[in-house]
């Protein structure tokens, strides 16, 4: 497989389908929104979202998937970044033999276009505040805008996210990990010592909000063993869609 060239993204936009894994991060790339690296052979791409997940699409035969393997999978490459392949029974059939590799599941949601976006009071002494490269520098841990945008300059020209805030500094925030021209998935996070107050349920749907007025659709994905995520989800007013699998190698 080549890899393009960042002007012939828009090339691998037809390889992109509707599927149960979600099209919003390979969009993302293609439309050149986000930063990521794009492989085809003519008959399938593969898509490698700045974040670390990774999408097929498009007649991939055994020559494709195995490249994919040797290259990303089997653990020989030391990789620049994570590489989480999201899969349909198709893929996940051709892995499932090989050695080394996690497979999981993860869930798709999508917010009801005629559905009202409820309120969630932030508790005293919290302030919901949008996200600022002030906020964007402060706010630390796995779930973070800067895990899914190659810089804070970046995210706040294509995204959009809220923060829910105790004394000035980041409690719980909600924002933008992908987003094409038609969708924006939303990425969650509470720090530890402020969970269960209800904040992340507020930044959520704020963004929702704002993700709306920005005449795109809210999306939202997670993992199936992360029950807090999906629960939240629902919660906010999204309702889930799909679920594929998820690849990696068990080192990663």
């Amino acid at each position: 497989m080549d890899k393009l060239r960042p002007e012939e993204y828009n090339k691998a936009l037809r390889f992109i389908e509707n599927t149960d894994c979600g099209g919003v991060y390979a969009r993302a790339v293609a439309e050149r929104i986000q930063a990521g690296d794009i492989f085809t052979d003519g008959r399938a791409a593969l898509f490698w979202h700045c974040g670390g997940f990774a999408f097929v699409y498009g007649d991939c035969d055994s020559a494709f998937l195995g490249g994919i393997y040797e290259k990303y999978l089997s653990g020989k490459t030391l990789l620049p970044k994570r590489f989480v392949l999201f899969a349909d029974e198709r893929v996940k059939a051709y892995f499932s033999g090989k050695p080394d590799l996690t497979v999981g599941s993860r869930l798709f949601f999508e917010y009801p276009d005629d559905r009202a976006v409820p309120d969630f009071p932030l508790p005293e002494g919290f302030e919901l505040r949008r996200i600022t490269k002030e906020l964007t520098d402060r706010i630390n841990g796995r779930v973070v805008p800067l895990a899914y945008w190659d810089s804070a300059e970046s995210f706040l020209a294509g995204g959009t996210g809220f923060c829910a805030t105790k004394d000035g500094a980041p409690a719980a925030w909600a924002f933008s990990a992908a987003v094409s021209a038609d969708e924006a998935d939303i990425g969650v996070e509470t720090s530890e010592e402020y969970r269960r107050l209800g904040l992340a349920s507020a930044a959520a749907a704020e963004t929702v909000r704002r993700i709306r007025s920005m005449h795109k659709k809210p999306v939202w994905a997670c993992s199936a063993e992360n029950p807090a995520s999906r629960d939240l989800a629902l919660k906010v007013g999204f309702e889930q869609v799909g679920k594929c699998f998820t690849i990696i190698h068990k080192t990663a």
